[in-house]
């Protein structure tokens, strides 16, 4: 199964809400406590068998802790104790039900929260290219969105909305022009969407950060620091250089001396 980054987030995470250690998990689990700490650290990340054996011992599936999909442990208790608060990061199909959530048990993964977001805040993740542009604002495909329900939005406010019976939100631009709402795409090429009564105001978007990936192997030339003996080389043709320009200087300044008048 394959594993991604964020693996060592969810173990630590479910981890704490059974409230043990890494050593009581090692035993339980089946493995030396310091592997627990490979993991939690993101130095290694288990086989399959192991996979298995830390998901039952955590209350959870493989699917989760190997990539964050599906039913997860039931997180509250970290939420309250862990020194920096924590919010979940849903899925668009996620959000458009946060209301309905009891706890955050079906999350893709946890962020810190950021200051000033909320109790209630939680994350989304941007797909697609609705709201990528050439501005000085943008919000490329992966970009993570802190949305705060009980903020309250106004015109040119970022949020996530949902409309009529969809059972999925958007994230977009609220534009209110004469009393008609709008939401409002970055990318030209999306349309303005017309808003009736029938529009649900998830949260306010206020923050934002995006995940650096790349695919591409940079190569980076060692500058070479230069040996004594080339440095001295270098000095030594400066001062030849030199001479023999006094020296075209002078052998002029004789034929001028010697001009009859």
């Amino acid at each position: 199964m394959n594993i991604n980054d964020s693996f060592s987030n969810r173990v630590a995470i479910a981890r704490v809400a059974l409230d043990l250690t890494q050593a009581q998990l090692a035993d339980t689990v089946g493995i030396v406590r310091r592997q627990i700490a490979a993991y939690e650290a993101g130095d290694s990340k288990p086989r399959d068998k192991v996979l298995h054996n830390l998901a039952a011992a955590l209350g959870t599936t493989s699917e989760w802790l190997a990539t964050g999909a599906g039913a997860g442990p039931d997180v509250r208790h970290v939420r309250k104790t862990i020194t920096v608060p924590l919010i979940p990061i849903y899925t668009s199909v996620q959000a458009h039900a946060v209301n309905e959530f009891s706890s955050e048990s079906s999350a893709i993964d946890f962020i810190p929260c950021p200051e000033g977001a909320g109790e209630n805040a939680f994350a989304i993740i941007v797909q697609g290219d609705s709201m990528t542009c050439d501005g000085n604002i943008s919000f490329p495909d992966g970009t993570i969105v802190t949305i705060a329900p009980n903020h309250e939005i106004k015109h040119g406010d970022f949020g996530l909305f949902s409309l009529g019976d969809s059972n999925e939100s958007t994230f977009k631009q609220l534009v209110i022009d004469q009393g008609k709402y709008y939401l409002k795409a970055l990318n030209h090429s999306w349309p303005l969407v017309a808003c009736g009564a029938d529009i649900i105001v998830i949260g306010k978007a206020v923050h934002s950060q995006v995940h650096i990936r790349s695919n591409n192997h940079v190569e980076y030339q060692a500058i070479r620091q230069k040996s004594d003996i080339e440095k001295r080389i270098e000095q030594l043709e400066e001062l030849m250089s030199r001479a023999h320009d006094a020296g075209i200087f002078l052998a002029q300044h004789r034929k001028d001396d010697k001009k009859p008048e």
